[in-house]
Formats: structure tokens, sequence, C-alpha cells
């Protein structure tokens, strides 16, 4: 895809012991109606930072290079993650990390997840799914960590390849996105 540069929308925000910075980008107009928008972040807490989620029509794919996430859907039980995706969800869902995360954020319409993993939308309701579960989307941590290396965290890219069906034993129930 080519065309003329989209605008990167970027914010920062915190002092030493919390912080963060986000840039925010406009997908390429042929994507429209299938990814919603997408962006790199970077945030650090000395504590850990918790945050709750809302209920959520879209699907979103968590691709992180920090720390471990951890999960925790409406009363379920925690769990841990560092690359995910989250279907959509008719629930709260809570997220904890503390010290370091880094990495990208891409929302997808319904209709983008479906023609990305090939799997219908209520095979991940209320779902989060280790990327290491989605055979051909699980290398795409490492990659964009690749292609990432040296960039400072203002920077956004993200890389999309086909998805597969879901392995068992790799779900968190009802985590929504952002």
């Amino acid at each position: 895809m080519t065309g003329p540069a989209r605008a990167v929308d970027i914010d920062r925000g915190g002092g030493p012991d919390a912080g963060w910075a986000m840039a925010i980008a406009v997908p390429h107009p042929a994507l429209a109606g299938l990814v919603l928008d997408y962006f790199g972040y970077a945030q650090h807490s000395v504590l850990p930072l918790r945050r709750r989620e809302t209920a959520s029509l879209g699907v979103h794919l968590i691709v992180s290079f920090g720390d471990p996430i951890t999960l925790r859907m409406g009363g379920d039980d925690a769990n841990v993650h560092t690359s995910f995706l989250v279907g959509v969800s008719d629930t709260f869902g809570d997220t904890e990390f503390v010290r370091r995360q880094r990495g990208v954020q891409v929302n997808f319409a319904p209709l983008g997840a479906y023609r990305l993993l090939g799997l219908p939308m209520r095979e991940l309701a209320n779902e989060a799914v280790d990327l290491g579960c989605l055979p051909l989307l699980a290398p795409l941590a490492d990659r964009l960590a690749a292609r990432q290396a040296g960039r400072r965290a203002s920077t956004c890219s993200t890389t999309c390849c086909c998805g597969g069906p879901t392995t068992g034993g790799c779900r968190t129930r009802r985590w929504p996105g952002r």
C-alpha cells in the first residue's frame, strides 16, 4: 500500500514513577471498515498499574515487547499474557502490569478480524487468546520486535499476516479490549 503519508498523533504524560507515550495512526484507506485504528505505546510504572477496560464491539490485537500483562475478566481468575488477541466482549476486564510495557495495538472491526483469522466472532467472543495459540500470528511479536529495534516508542508500525484456528488451553475468558 503506497500513497500520501498519514497523520500520526503523539501523546505523552506522567512523571518519574509512572508515565506513558502513545502514537496513534489512521489506517490506510484500503483498510477502511476492517482496521479501526492502531497505535504504538510505551509505559512504565514502579508500582502495579491497574486499568478497568470496558466492553467492546472491536477485536484487539496486542503485541507487547515489555513485561507480561495480567488479565482478569469479570470475576474470573487472573491470567498472564504478553501478546494476545481479544475478541468482542460484553463485560468489563482488568489489566495490570508493573515495570515496563511497550508494544503495538491494532483494533479491528469484526469483519477485519474475521478476514485476518478466518474464525467466526462467536469463537472469540469474551475471550483473550495468547498469540502463541494462533499458529500464523505466533511469530508476529518477534517479527515486530526486530522491526522496532532501535526505534522510539513514538513510532508506530504494524504487520498483518494470515491467522489460523486456535488450539486448546490458550484462552482467557471475558477480557474486553480497549
